[in-house]
């Protein structure tokens, strides 16, 4: 057998199968891969050939690591969602203060979303399926919402030291600050078409956050 023929069956073998220490590394780049894919063309349209082509590997392999495209889409979701429940974590921790609280929400959360496109394309994509793939997660679903419980006696203090109403609904308040941060990254490219302004320059979402931020911490005071 000719040295060029030997080379592509070793090639070949190597891309369908893993090898070693490198496993990990390979199940990591498939699943960033298809992380891409699935944000780009949504679940549905999404092949696992197309994967397999993006992260250069035998679609077998990807059948070896996930088993089915489903299981492997819900893996991606399980990867990009545990970064949100690591986000919401320890906002409050030491934090009295509930305007400085609101701020390092407001400021991470539109950090995460502006550094992790993937993750408001597959959170739209989602919201389109009424959210099937999110409902296999119920419990890092209820661990987000637990993690914004601090808000709670966060808004009680503030009123009753005469620095915000204290006709604020805690949920209401969250739901607030993450839709003025998602609402302006998601629908940039619209809001140019409709409203003839820059929404997608990185200039455009600096001022954006700073006004969103003003308005959130100026209706929460006392009138």
């Amino acid at each position: 057998m000719e040295p060029a023929q030997l080379a592509t069956i070793t090639q070949k073998r190597h891309r369908g199968r893993p090898a070693g220490a490198n496993a990990e590394l390979q199940r990591q780049r498939i699943l960033q891969h298809a992380c891409d894919a699935f944000a780009e063309n949504g679940p549905d349209s999404t092949r696992l050939q197309d994967i397999a082509e993006r992260a250069g590997v035998d679609r077998r392999l990807v059948y070896h690591y996930f088993k089915s495209k489903e299981r492997l889409y819900l893996e991606v979701l399980q990867d990009i969602f545990s970064k949100l429940v690591d986000l919401s974590e320890d906002i409050a921790i030491g934090q009295t203060d509930l305007e400085s609280v609101l701020a390092q929400l407001m400021q991470r959360y539109y950090h995460f979303c502006r550094t992790n496109t993937a993750y408001v394309r597959l959170l739209m994509w989602e919201n389109l399926r009424e959210a099937q793939g999110l409902k296999q997660y119920a419990e890092k679903c209820e661990m987000i919402r637990h993690n914004f419980e601090f808000m709670k006696p966060l808004i009680l203090n503030a009123a009753r030291d005469g620095r915000c109403r204290i006709d604020i609904d805690p949920t209401l308040l969250v739901l607030t600050c993450l839709g003025q941060c998602l609402y302006f990254l998601s629908h940039g490219a619209s809001l140019e078409l409709f409203f003839h302004c820059d929404a997608t320059s990185d200039q455009a979402r600096d001022t954006w956050i700073n006004h969103a931020l003003i308005q959130v911490i100026d209706g929460i005071r006392p009138r």
